[in-house]
């Protein structure tokens, strides 16, 4: 099954089952960000450094970004249905119509975000940090908030 990545600046077709996270991966990234085509299905970039990149419309479905820094970024449209975020950091950034459906959020930090219009439905949300995210129109039916999880594994 083929995926189609799509952004303002290019399409990407992901090809192998698992892009590993290490920097020569985003620097292979970046690179075809202007012209290439990749293809996959399972993208790994658990402790990746995505901050203040503009992820515009990118599908992160099932991806794994689990302790990865999305800080200050642009994920406006952006899909992380069933993505693993568990730690991720998304402070400051952009979540606007954003798709976390099945989303596992564990322990993230969602602080100072706009998530309006943003879907968090079924998404794990147990210790989750929401301080000053702005929540206008975003979903959270199903979403799980209570719970006991520990956020310091």
């Amino acid at each position: 099954m083929k995926t189609y990545i799509f952004t303002n600046v290019f399409l990407l077709m992901l090809t192998s089952n698992v892009l590993a996270y290490n920097q020569k991966s985003l620097d292979k990234i970046d690179a075809l960000t202007k012209k290439s085509k990749v293809e996959e299905e399972v993208l790994d970039l658990k402790q990746a450094d995505l901050s203040r990149r503009d992820l515009t419309k990118i599908k992160f479905k099932k991806a794994i970004l689990e302790g990865a820094n999305l800080s200050n970024a642009n994920l406006t449209a952006t899909n992380f249905t069933n993505a693993n975020l568990k730690n991720a950091n998304l402070e400051g950034s952009n979540l606007e119509r954003a798709n976390f459906t099945g989303a596992d959020l564990k322990c993230a930090n969602l602080k100072n975000t706009k998530a309006e219009a943003a879907n968090f439905s079924d998404a794990d949300l147990r210790g989750a940090k929401l301080n000053n995210m702005y929540k206008k129109k975003t979903n959270f039916e199903g979403a799980k908030f209570r719970g006991f999880v520990d956020c310091n594994k």
